[in-house]
């Protein structure tokens, strides 16, 4: 039997079934799963099946019928017994454990695909919930007792595994025709044993609470506007021909998608750390109009003096301020409190850390204790700078300390962001967890970026030192927040190529991106977030070939010269003048001679074109990216 320990390693497999259409390898004893139509295994569940094991049995259900045209019957293990074909075993089923291929002995996050001629095992750890999975592909907006974003779902991602490397299937983006499936009427695979988890614990995007907001990204459109709406009417018919109620296609599109980040091992290990102290107003400052009894008392000592009407800050040197806020971080770990009663995002619930940090703005106290700790020299290091740090860390390592001294196995997180994005001049509490917002990282030759690159290196040495986790934030909205639909596309696959391995070199344990896209980048973030190992190269041919097909070639090449043009004008200088990113995009990067180039390699494209579903991608692509880049042109 074929041992492979990473995804890297059995990529070789993957390359001959997107060719092909199914495993053909003279090495390996052939598994047949269908047979020239007709099926040769059933999926077996355990008697009890989680939610995960039930929804990894429903996909791959469904994406075998999309292969082979074939529907495998599910069945539980105690039916299984008596039927005479192969067993594909999911989840943690009694033939499992005989094999040794259950979850017992597998670390978080990590999943098993063991394909041998006797049976097929896919197993994880999957969070112990049971309620009854409705899935239907058909009917989006009647899908129910889906896991959660944050629950263990390795049952999902051993399927997942099994499909891509084992079947040759890609998710390329969530719409309706972004799926890449190689058809076949008979599907056979090699025996195989793949046993890995993904590179990063934490993967997750600013759209996890509400997925149907992902397909946004896509785009070079601001949401809502009638770019999008257009984009929206041709990547999701379906949707759009079935539900006329718009709540009933919020639904849909939110599992539609969902589907896909869950496809790609979105979510893993909850660290969510975000502005948290905004709740303080309406608990401290004033009686909210909303959620009136959340209102303690008045507080002024806790908020920032030297400001007219309401503070843009706490203090953070008050001694009444640490004291409620490690009473809040004790309570929350007790069970005391939740996010309701502390006023912050339903993000902070458990298993999620207690985080703090401050507003989001460069506001500072101005009381005498607050003042003498802040740095006046560090404004020539841009957005990010370390004036602030010693501040800043001074507040967290006191109320970090005194956690520890109750709750000695509980962490404290927080940012490392703007003024306190540098590590601090002193060392930190053991238990405090950083996350740190590499806001130029998309700017990668930004007049900043050295400065930050330092930092990205120091915080990971001083986790390293404290044997704590360490977590990224990341930008993939700049440059677009600075002139949403009006600038030319900022695509940087082979930066991030290089970023994520050197993330993973360092160490650091996951990331949050804030704002994701375009598609092609997101394919390519979420593939290395996954397995950091993976070649870029390789993964943009997958994405093209697999989503344009005969049209693949200009397309990639396309992608590839927006990309050379967004690299070659790093920083936001033009002849030693600052410009906004408008400016920049029409005046510099997309000049007439560049989209002239892009305008001929689509036409190459769509004179290449064939199938249905390639002329439907490219119109995609034409309404997505090359409108908006036309229409900023004129």
């Amino acid at each position: 039997m074929m041992s492979v320990d990473s995804r890297t390693a059995a990529k070789f497999i993957t390359v001959v079934a997107v060719v092909v259409g199914h495993i053909t390898s003279a090495a390996e004893p052939q598994i047949t799963i269908v047979n020239d139509g007709k099926p040769k295994a059933v999926l077996v569940l355990p008697v009890r099946p989680t939610e995960s094991a039930q929804l990894a049995a429903f996909e791959l259900q469904h994406h075998v019928k999309l292969l082979t045209g074939a529907v495998l019957p599910i069945v539980s293990e105690v039916d299984a017994a008596s039927a005479r074909t192969l067993g594909i075993f999911i989840g943690d089923t009694k033939a499992a454990q005989r094999k040794n291929f259950d979850s017992s002995g597998l670390k978080p996050q990590e999943f098993v695909c063991a394909a041998t001629p006797t049976g097929v095992y896919l197993t994880g750890h999957d969070e112990q919930e049971f309620q009854r999975v409705v899935y239907d592909m058909e009917h989006f907006a009647a899908n129910t007792n889906w896991p959660g974003y944050w629950h263990s779902r390795g049952s999902c991602d051993a399927v997942y595994e099994f499909l891509e490397e084992l079947c040759g299937v890609r998710w390329l983006d969530a719409t309706d025709t972004g799926t890449y499936v190689p058809e076949t009427k008979t599907l056979s695979v090699s025996t195989a044993y793949l046993r890995r988890s993904p590179t990063f614990e934490y993967r997750c995007t600013d759209t996890w609470a509400l997925p149907e907001t992902y397909v946004a990204d896509d785009t070079m459109w601001p949401p809502g506007s009638d770019g999008m709406k257009d984009y929206l009417t041709v990547a999701y018919p379906a949707i759009a021909e079935r539900y006329n109620d718009p709540s009933q296609s919020t639904v849909a599109m939110r599992f539609q998608v969902r589907a896909f980040l869950y496809r790609h091992r979105a979510g893993g290990r909850k660290m969510i750390c975000n502005h948290a102290f905004y709740g303080y107003y309406g608990r401290f400052w004033q009686k909210p109009e909303n959620n009136p009894e959340t209102f303690v008392e008045r507080r002024p000592d806790y908020f920032a003096h030297g400001y007219k009407g309401q503070p843009p800050q706490l203090c953070y040197t008050s001694p009444a301020l640490i004291a409620q806020v490690i009473k809040d971080t004790r309570e929350y770990y007790e069970g005391k409190v939740d996010h309701v009663d502390l006023r912050t995002g339903s993000w902070l619930t458990p298993p999620n850390p207690f985080a703090v940090e401050l507003m989001d703005n460069e506001k500072v106290c101005r009381c005498e204790q607050c003042q003498a700790q802040i740095q006046t020299d560090r404004s020539s290091l841009g957005f990010s700078s370390g004036e602030a740090s010693d501040y800043w860390f001074g507040f967290v390592n006191r109320v970090a300390e005194d956690l520890a001294a109750t709750h000695p196995d509980r962490v404290l997180m927080t940012l490392a962001y703007a003024r306190h994005a540098e590590p601090p001049s002193f060392p930190l509490q053991s238990n405090v967890v950083v996350q740190f917002c590499f806001s130029v990282h998309g700017l990668f030759n930004y007049e900043e970026y050295a400065n930050e690159l330092k930092w990205l290196h120091e915080w990971a040495a001083d986790a390293h030192n404290r044997n704590q986790k360490v977590y990224l934030w990341l930008y993939y909205c700049s440059p677009r927040q600075f002139a949403p639909g009006q600038i030319f596309p900022p695509y940087f696959a082979h930066t991030i190529d290089r970023q994520m391995k050197l993330f993973a070199q360092l160490g650091y344990d996951g990331m949050f991106h804030c704002g994701f896209g375009p598609a092609v980048d997101s394919y390519v973030s979420w593939e290395l977030m996954d397995d950091a190992t993976q070649n870029v190269d390789t993964l943009l041919d997958e994405y093209f070939t697999g989503l344009y097909s005969e049209s693949a070639q200009p397309m990639k090449q396309m992608y590839l010269e927006i990309e050379r043009a967004y690299a070659g004008h790093p920083g936001r200088f033009l002849h030693g003048r600052k410009i906004g990113w408008r400016e920049k995009s029409w005046q510099v990067i997309g000049n007439r001679v560049v989209v002239d180039r892009l305008n001929a390699l689509f036409a190459e494209a769509v004179a290449m074109a064939e199938t249905d579903r390639t002329r439907r991608n490219l119109e995609l692509f034409r309404l997505g990216t090359l409108k908006n880049i036309h229409r900023n042109r004129e």
